[in-house]
């Protein structure tokens, strides 16, 4: 008592925040490791040391700054972390080992270690998400700094990855599939209409992610229902030892979070966060979101039990959001967007639960429930020239996942095998009022797709020998909506260095199509898209930096396509319906390379460039190839940032540039779009009319006070600094008579204050 007293005297007599950092060292398979050792790292120095209990948990006392966390285990490959440590709130570090039967060389703690990871995957930390610039919190945004990721608009998260249509990719929570969780699902589409696979913003907040991962390379048999990428998004726990709280202000809306202890035992924790958002402030500034009234809200929670047998989750979230534009007076008409009123109202929700048992077998059982609804509605006043007087939209879909897994290991060798279960329903109702009915381009149906998406898969990994590993496995996925099945078989092989890793993969991986797809009718029979992707990636570490390079070759097969000659395929969907009578039967490929160079948060300054060049292709009916509608042909991102200061004060300048080659559109087709009084492209040339080049500075100035009690942050991120117009589309404006273009947002000024405490 009275050397702490001391302790605490020292640390007031000289001005000092001591902040308490804890943490545990665990294996995949959950189990703790009790005798590892934790290095603490600040500029490539030690800061502290420490070896875990017989729990496998450890303590420490850190000044508030920013650290490399090192955990190495006998028979383990080494992990290292990157934290923010601040003064408002108790840091818990929790480091996860993937098991190595061969010793590596000795090594000296400051020395660079290759680390194995899945070729192609990018873990999106938290502590990224605090300094990257105009995320605004959303983990997805920071994918779009990885190689081959591509922004479709800076109004949503929606990305194209490796010339792949957004639809391609695969949500995740807690490794189980899940419905789109994001608000304003039609935010930047020409159609208005909501899309599945992305939207303005995550439903769920940083304040209650832990790391998410960007799976855009070689998947393991548990991943599947994918063709570009994979974002699993995996939940914090919540403090067990003490109540926590933040609370967030800004010009965008308010976000207040909640942790702490369940019991007095400390085995269990709880964590909460709403969120309340509105543009309305965004627009008092004079910023141009084309008089629309956008609001959103949500709360999410996570709930986690520690119990002798092994932990339990349980896991939730729900947000409604709505964008309302009420029509203008004839007077005041400008464009034909300003003769309708139009109404849009979205529901995302989720419940879930997981848990782990288990010594020598370790066994996994989740469970998850998620729904969403989307309506919208427009409607134009009745003037003599054709138009579309009404469109109603309006969709339901649930799924319910279950996925039983469970995980092995032995001296040089490791099982994984399990079986998902995707319970879904998609129920849609699409009418559309017209003078003239034209049924290609505004269909009238409604329908529901009902049915079990049944994966069984095993994973299987040898460690040769030192230096070589072999991984193989499959996924069986079977749809009993048509019966439609397929075999997925997965290989790569990987050889580690001290400092580098080479792996070369293969793998087959499909996907069903969309609700409106089947439904139109005679696609109900559509088989699953096939992609068999071949991946080649070198990465190596020096001193402070880590080199990537990859390069990727996708052929795909069994691509729903038209016999009409309108040249639909598949790969090229997005927000609009596909044609009636659509046959498996279209082909396509991706191929391309990237490099990467990535320096660590040391010095108070890090940086991150990244290029990829890339080419994409679809085949129509007749085997003839043309570009596909997301072939960009390159991306570059450029992100860096200095930070001046320690524990007190610090004050940081971090910046972000974009640039990406521009996606293509269909020809617009003037004639028959003054006819029918609305966008009508010319379906049978191909996506000959490319975008310009899109790119997009952006800026994040940040200055946090750090407190024993509290810490305060004030931030002010800047999207588009630059307020450079990209463009967004083409259409035809009904109203002018003429092909007009529609920019992008331009410059988005959000100012945020946080305090934890």
């Amino acid at each position: 008592m009275v050397a702490a007293l001391v302790a605490w005297a020292d640390v007031v007599a000289f001005g000092q925040i001591i902040q308490s950092v804890r943490g545990r060292v665990s294996s995949e398979q959950s189990r703790t490791l009790p005798g590892a050792t934790v290095v603490v790292l600040v500029d490539q120095a030690v800061a502290a040391t420490a070896v875990t209990d017989s729990t496998g948990r450890f303590s420490l006392q850190l000044e508030p700054g920013r650290y490399l966390f090192r955990a190495s285990f006998v028979g383990h490959q080494p992990r290292e972390v990157e934290w923010l440590v601040i003064g408002g709130k108790e840091s818990v570090v929790d480091l996860v080992l993937t098991e190595q039967p061969f010793e590596l060389d000795e090594v000296e703690i400051t020395a660079p270690t290759s680390v194995h990871v899945q070729a192609g995957t990018t873990n999106l930390s938290i502590e990224k998400s605090l300094r990257v610039p105009a995320n605004f919190f959303d983990p997805l945004r920071l994918a779009v700094a990885t190689p081959g990721a591509v922004a479709v608009n800076d109004q949503g998260n929606v990305l194209s990855v490796k010339g792949y249509s957004p639809n391609a990719m695969l949500w995740r929570v807690q490794g189980l599939d899940v419905l789109n969780p994001n608000h304003l699902a039609n935010a930047g589409t020409l159609s208005d209409r909501p899309v599945s696979f992305g939207g303005s913003i995550s439903v769920l907040s940083a304040q209650v992610l832990d790391n998410t991962e960007f799976a855009s390379g070689w998947y393991p048999a548990r991943y599947g229902n994918a063709l570009s990428a994979v974002v699993d998004m995996h939940l914090r726990e919540g403090n067990k030892n003490q109540y926590e709280f933040t609370a967030q202000a800004s010009v965008i809306g308010l976000d207040v979070a909640a942790e702490g202890p369940l019991t007095k035992k400390k085995s269990s924790s709880f964590l909460a966060n709403y969120r309340y958002s509105t543009v309305g402030l965004l627009s008092g500034l004079g910023l141009n979101f084309g008089d629309e009234r956008i609001n959103f809200q949500d709360f999410s929670f996570h709930g986690h039990v520690r119990h002798p047998h092994g932990e339990t989750s349980f896991f939730g979230w729900g947000g409604i959001s709505s964008n309302r534009f009420t029509r203008k007076p004839e007077p005041e008409w400008q464009t034909e967007k300003d003769r309708y009123t139009i109404d849009f109202d979205g529901a995302v929700w989720a419940v879930g639960a997981k848990h782990t048992w288990g010594r020598v077998w370790r066994w996994e059982w989740g469970t998850a429930f998620s729904a969403q609804s989307q309506n919208r509605f427009s409607q134009s006043v009745d003037i003599p020239q054709p138009h579309i007087n009404a469109e109603v939209f309006e969709q339901q879909q649930w799924l319910l996942t279950q996925c039983l897994l469970t995980r092995r290991s032995w001296k040089r060798q490791q099982v994984e095998a399990g079986v998902q279960l995707n319970q879904q329903s998609g129920n849609l109702n699409v009418q559309t009022v017209v003078p003239q009915y034209f049924a290609l381009g505004f269909p009238n149906f409604q329908g529901t797709v009902t049915g079990a998406l049944i994966q069984p898969f095993i994973h299987y990994t040898h460690r040769l020998t030192k230096k070589w590993e072999l991984q193989a496995g499959f996924r069986t996925p079977y749809f009993t909506y048509n019966n439609t099945h397929a075999l997925e078989p997965r290989l790569a092989l990987t050889r580690m260095g001290r400092a580098n890793s080479f792996q070369l993969s293969y793998s087959q991986v499909g996907q069903t199509q969309s609700v409106p797809t089947y439904l139109q009718p005679g696609n109900r029979n559509l088989a699953l898209t096939r992609s068999a992707q071949w991946l080649a990636e070198w990465r190596a570490t020096f001193a402070k930096h880590q080199f990537t390079a990859q390069g990727f070759y996708h052929q795909l097969r069994n691509v729903p396509i038209s016999t009409d000659g309108s040249l639909f395929s598949a790969v090229n969907q997005f927000d609009e319906f596909a044609p009636t009578g659509l046959v498996s039967e279209g082909r396509g490929t991706h191929a391309g390379f990237s490099g990467a160079i990535d320096r660590k948060f040391a010095n108070s300054f890090y940086y991150g460039i990244n290029g990829t060049r890339y080419h994409a292709t679809f085949t129509d009916i007749r085997q003839v190839t043309y570009t596909a509608r997301f072939n960009g042909g390159y991306a570059f991102t450029m992100l860096a940032g200095k930070e001046w200061g320690r524990a007190a004060r610090t004050f940081g300048v971090h910046v972000r540039f974009l640039y990406f080659g521009g996606l293509r559109q269909q020809p617009i087709d003037v004639l028959t779009s003054q006819l029918y009084g609305t966008t009508i492209f010319d379906t049978r040339r191909g996506y000959v009319v490319r975008q310009p080049d899109y790119w997009r500075p952006d800026v994040r100035i940040s200055w946090r006070k750090n407190k024993p009690n509290y810490t305060r942050t004030l931030s002010l991120d800047i999207q588009n600094v630059a307020n450079h117009k990209n463009v967004a589309f083409q259409y035809f404006d009904s109203f002018l008579q003429r092909v007009e273009t529609r920019y992008q947002l331009g410059i988005i000024p959000v100012l945020v204050y946080r305090v934890d405490f």
